[in-house]
């Protein structure tokens, strides 16, 4: 009956695969990459935010929305690391 949730750990070791690219991509100099993945990831979380409370009813689905969210929030939260980290410090001006 809950055959797919067997997909809910394969996605949570796909997604911790994937946590060290934006570190990599960063260190190669596509920052604007890593951005855009940032604010893509975001929308994904949000829409997968707003399918917990629309199939609220559906507690299997629900939960599988629930992870989809959390996943997408700690894959933006890993996009925005490395941003934070090599930022450039604008200079003083004397």
């Amino acid at each position: 009956m809950y055959h797919y949730l067997v997909f809910v750990p394969l996605a949570l070791i796909f997604s911790a695969a994937a946590l060290a690219l934006p570190w990599f991509i960063v260190r190669a100099g596509y920052r604007d990459l890593v951005q855009i993945t940032c604010a893509c990831v975001s929308v994904l979380g949000l829409c997968a935010a707003t399918g917990v409370f629309s199939y609220f009813d559906n507690k299997p689905l629900a939960f599988l929305y629930g992870c989809g969210a959390l996943a997408c929030f700690l894959y933006a939260v890993d996009c925005a690391i490395p941003l934070y980290m090599t930022r450039k410090k604008p200079r003083k001006q004397l």
